[in-house]
């Protein structure tokens, strides 16, 4: 479909070239030759008005209906779903969520970034984030990379932390490197290879929404489906869940391991007192649950 913005230039194009051709042949008045300009371009030539006022006004370019949240019922399904059908990124999704890591950043760690300070669950997780390129035999397997090297805190929540790390331990075991992420070739995943796994994990989240009992939850797979999201989701419910706890945007600049506060604005930290309360919330509604994190009837 065409928009606003593109159809008002097509629009505006073809009344040049209608002008251009009625001046040519004598039938419009009022122009003179040096009044248009005649470029040609690799589809054609194009005809422009050189100096006109304009008597239209452009539609705004159309915002991007870019999913940034997600319910923390509905995170904690899709951690469901993860260990069922998508184990191998289960942990990195992990990271993203509760530790606000980029998908580039999350398949770019190895075990030894990994860090853990037991005894303090509100600071007792952290990794290393550094420019490493675990598929160097790839020419495209590491496209980005870490947009700022830094140690970032994860929030630990036991109940879910400790069975994705435990799962994951077991997937690498036989694994070719001390990559934290692997494929099923036993190879450090690529971030294309994350993106797939996550891209099957959407599929599966959607669809055990929309066959939910309950009428909302139905709806709201089905409003999952029709809006853009992708593995920067995880960041994004990062931030909120911060921002629902978080004083400043500085707090949250922190958090999100940004060297400026202006990327975390739409969000509202790092500090022990945040990532208790978050980690109490997460809890009380893993409590709440039925059955056990892994087991969903979908």
């Amino acid at each position: 479909m065409t928009s606003g913005r593109n159809y008002v230039r097509a629009s505006e194009d073809n009344v040049n070239k209608a002008l251009y051709y009625l001046w040519m042949h004598g039938i419009a008045t009022g122009f003179k030759e040096s009044d248009f300009a005649v470029v040609e371009t690799p589809r054609g030539t194009t005809v422009y008005l050189k100096d006109v006022k304009n008597c239209y006004t452009l539609p705004p370019s159309k915002a991007r209906n870019r999913l940034h949240d997600m319910d923390t019922k509905t995170v904690l399904r899709m951690f469901d779903l993860a260990i069922r059908y998508t184990p191998r990124i289960a942990l990195g999704l992990y990271f993203q969520i509760f530790g606000g890591l980029r998908y580039a950043e999350v398949v770019s760690l190895d075990y030894n970034k990994i860090h853990f300070n037991l005894g303090d669950n509100a600071n007792a997780v952290y990794v290393d984030i550094a420019d490493t390129d675990l598929r160097p035999d790839l020419r495209r397997g590491f496209l980005s990379r870490a947009k700022k090297n830094r140690k970032q805190q994860i929030i630990y929540i036991p109940e879910l932390f400790d069975q994705l790390y435990e799962l994951n331990i077991k997937l690498t075991a036989k694994g070719f490197s001390n990559a934290v992420f692997i494929n099923a070739n036993g190879n450090a995943m690529t971030e294309a290879s994350y993106a797939g796994y996550f891209r099957k994990l959407k599929k599966h989240l959607i669809d055990s929404l929309k066959k939910d009992s309950d009428f909302r939850v139905r709806n709201y797979g089905i409003s999952l489906e029709s809006i853009e999201w992708g593995t920067h989701i995880g960041r994004g419910i990062y931030s909120n869940l911060v921002a629902e706890v978080a004083k400043t945007s500085a707090e949250i600049a922190r958090a999100r391991g940004d060297s400026s506060q202006d990327s975390s604005l739409p969000y509202l930290s790092d500090n022990s007192k945040t990532r208790t309360l978050i980690i109490e919330n997460v809890q009380k509604l893993i409590n709440e649950r039925p059955t056990k994190l892994g087991e969903i009837n979908d």
